[in-house]
């Protein structure tokens, strides 16, 4: 969630979804080690849907199978870089990626996704600084659309 609200304070109005207090007690009970690399995010979703699960996953592996060797190293890499260290390596990416979403990705999902956008009330797409933002907000949208109305 940090992620998200980090880029929802600094360009619109936000909300956090799925916090409930029974929740957050329930997970704190559980070993830091089940939280690593999506380890437990990965079980609850093929608890909750095998097929979704089924999928290989942005993360690149599939929910069913569990992070694979590649994304346990991955994240205990970006877990053990120095705290001191993690607003150089941050901008780094920032700069090494592009700056904003080009105007033509975001007509193409426009187009993909017709109607009236529930985000354009709250959010300015195209202040969004990365590709990741976008696709974060695009998450968004889907479930906002899917779930909510």
């Amino acid at each position: 969630m940090g992620v998200n609200n980090s880029v929802a304070v600094r360009y619109g109005c936000y909300m956090t979804p799925l916090v409930d207090l029974s929740l957050i007690r329930l997970a704190c009970r559980i070993p830091l080690a089940w939280k690593n690399a999506g380890l437990l995010q990965a079980r609850m979703i093929a608890a909750l849907h095998s097929g979704a699960a089924g999928e290989r996953s942005a993360y690149g592996f599939r929910f069913i199978d569990g992070p694979n060797q590649r994304a346990r190293l991955q994240e205990w890499a970006t877990r053990m870089r120095p705290v001191l260290a993690r607003p150089l390596i941050n901008a780094m990416h920032r700069r090494s990626s592009p700056q904003q979403v080009s105007s033509g990705e975001v007509e193409r999902w426009r187009a993909l996704l017709p109607g009236e956008w529930r985000l354009d009330r709250t959010l300015d797409l195209r202040r969004l600084p990365t590709a990741g933002a976008f696709n974060r907000a695009l998450s968004i949208e889907v479930v906002w659309r899917e779930l909510v109305a």
